[in-house]
């Protein structure tokens, strides 16, 4: 990319045409967006220091909303407060709209951007504005892509909740504003952490680990493998560190933090954002004096909702419909231990060796060599793009220069199923992560090794619906922790019935041992799937 061209491209003086073509590679290259962003930033620097507030190309609504705020913040009233009005004004501005994480002044001095507040509202309008939906863009799956998140969070409402803006109807959510009239509803996001959120109120689900409450209250309960949750409010920025914490919002933003259990971070919005790190018991209040610390206030944790009504415990215990242990004392005999009963047997009437018994993660399990392969009939179909989870325990040993898709799980039949292998190839480094796939040429990967001679605990869930796609519905969790996929996936998910369980594969199988085998036809909580799951890898035992 010449930078003519970014120069063109941000002066306006290319064409339609060549504006998408410009945009198109700007979505394809994180590398060359960062550059078209540094450039805008600069000139909304100059535009704001030396020549005042600048358009560059803003809807109205948003620069008389610039301008007003300036007004109300006294802008008007000096003429040498511009580092002040970059700190107070914009970045608050800023934290509004995106939520984003505290500025810290001396830092941006020390990289040079001076009233560098500004500049980058300007980059947070270039990435909702001039790229409207950027990370929710399907990429052209013409090589192995990173994947956006899309659904993020789920919803439970309580029989009193009602909703001016609220979820679906499967309950499953992408980015976007919520707003709870009344009632009470919980939020369940993808990281783990749980949110009860009492109406009215509104807020900002930006990704699984992120919200933003424009007014009303929510308590936040976090387990350790969600630490770094943050919530932001108009005046206040926090992040958790493995707790529980109430916020309350009023209709002015002014913002109160009451921590339950555990402690946070927190800091003001704008203004003097030094950090604070806030202890059970405490509570703090930030209003619009954004140049003062934060108020100590008398602690009111016991004022905020815990739970929905009638829910007693926040993890539920939903009964799989399908599963093994191969905890049995011995013999040939699979006892399956779901709510429907299955049985499968170590000897096979064909040719295909099957596993034998091993030490498992917990009691007894199956141990795989090259070539065995088990199936195990179902006696029930499951219908395939239904809602669906499937969870397992695995360990496999490295195999350095493997550059094939071993596989460990065939939910359905040879052309239509669900299949979870460990991929390891080049293009990650040898590492072994986990693949998921519904067809030949589309499938999804996971980030983490689980190559490495250790346990893993290994979940897929499938939200289902109409229009499900691959890409888009379908999440990995390995030991707990959701998965950054890759992949190349574009495909809607066949309408097939699954009536058969294939662990490992004749041809090109996993070389490993496998336990505790789980399928719901349901799409769990990511707590449910945790409560599943240990925190860290149990086991460094390596494979003779």
């Amino acid at each position: 990319m010449k930078n003519e061209d970014t120069e063109r491209y941000l002066n306006g003086e290319m064409s339609r045409a060549a504006e998408r073509s410009f945009e198109e590679v700007l979505r394809q290259s994180p590398e060359k967006l960062e550059e078209v962003l540094s450039q805008k930033e600069m000139d909304a620097v100059l535009g704001v220091l030396l020549s005042g507030p600048k358009q560059l190309q803003r809807p109205e609504e948003f620069r008389q909303g610039v301008m007003a705020r300036l007004a109300s913040e006294g802008a008007e009233e000096s003429k040498n407060q511009d580092r002040d009005f970059s700190k107070s004004v914009l970045t608050e501005i800023i934290e509004e709209r995106e939520g984003a994480r505290p500025l810290r002044w001396p830092d941006l001095v020390r990289a040079g951007a001076i009233a560098a507040a500004a500049s980058i509202a300007i980059m947070f309008f270039l990435q909702t504005i001039i790229f409207p939906n950027l990370q929710m863009r399907r990429p052209n799956w013409g090589s192995q892509n990173a994947i956006a998140e899309t659904f993020i969070a789920e919803i439970q409402s309580g029989n009193d909740a009602v909703w001016e803006s609220g979820p679906n109807d499967h309950g499953w959510v992408e980015h976007g504003l919520l707003k709870l009239k009344s009632g009470i509803a919980e939020i369940g996001f993808n990281s783990g952490a749980q949110v009860v959120l009492e109406g009215p109120s509104a807020i900002s689900l930006q990704t699984s680990n992120r919200a933003f409450l424009e007014y009303g209250k929510l308590t936040a309960d976090v387990p350790p493998q969600a630490s770094g949750f943050a919530v932001n409010t108009p005046r206040l920025n926090i992040v958790d560190i493995g707790t529980r914490f109430g916020v309350s919002v009023d209709q002015d933003g002014n913002s109160e933090l009451h921590v339950m259990e555990g402690e946070v971070e927190a800091s003001r919005s704008s203004g003097n954002a030094i950090t604070m790190l806030v202890r059970e018991g405490i509570s703090l209040r930030a209003d619009s004096r954004t140049r003062s610390s934060l108020q100590p206030i008398p602690y009111a944790g016991d004022q905020f909702t815990l739970k929905l009504p009638g829910n007693p415990e926040q993890i539920t215990s939903t009964p799989p419909n399908i599963a093994f242990t191969f905890d049995e004392s011995g013999g040939a005999t699979l006892v399956g231990s779901g709510t429907e009963a299955q049985e499968a047997s170590l000897f096979s009437d064909s040719d295909i060796p099957t596993p034998r018994r091993a030490p498992g993660y917990a009691g007894g399990g199956l141990v795989f060599q090259k070539g065995q392969q088990l199936d195990i009939d179902l006696p029930k179909g499951v219908a395939l793009n239904e809602p669906l989870t499937i969870q397992f325990r695995v360990k496999i040993q490295p195999r350095l220069g493997l550059l094939k898709n071993r596989e460990i799980l065939r939910f359905g039949n040879e052309n239509d199923a669900w299949v979870i292998s460990c991929s390891q190839n080049k293009t990650q480094g040898g590492k072994g992560t986990v693949r998921v796939s519904t067809g030949e040429n589309e499938f999804i990967l996971g980030s983490s090794d689980i190559a490495d001679g250790r346990w893993h605990h290994v979940a897929v869930r499938f939200l289902g619906g109409s229009n499900a796609q691959l890409a888009s519905h379908t999440a990995i969790f390995v030991d707990s922790k959701r998965q950054d996929l890759h992949g190349m996936a574009e495909t809607g998910i066949r309408a097939g019935v699954a009536d058969k369980l294939q662990l490992g594969k004749a041809t090109d199988g996993f070389i490993g041992w496998v336990d505790e085998i789980e399928i719901f036809q349901k799409a769990l909580t990511t707590r449910e799937i945790q409560k599943a799951s240990p925190e860290s890898p149990k086991g460094v035992e390596m494979m003779q």
